[in-house]
């Protein structure tokens, strides 16, 4: 286990809209989940210090996105 993983916590969950062929881009579902899940934990982005992806969704553009300066980009 990383030094990553052991500090990484989970406080919040977001879901974004889920079909199959919504037309809708990979990064609006995952900027949109990830904005529930950041107010879900009762934080705001300038609190995320860390954050990986995993898929098709570039982390240049997802951090800009949320307004996330993340200094630990696991990918």
């Amino acid at each position: 286990m990383t030094l990553f993983e052991k500090n990484a916590i989970i406080s919040g969950i977001g879901i974004s809209r889920i079909g199959r062929r919504t037309g809708i881009p990979g990064l609006e579902l995952t900027v949109d989940a990830a904005r529930e899940a950041i107010s879900d934990a009762g934080l705001s982005p300038s609190d995320i210090d860390g954050v990986a992806t995993l898929g098709d969704v570039p982390l240049a553009q997802l951090t800009p996105q949320l307004g996330i300066d993340a200094a630990d980009r696991g990918s």
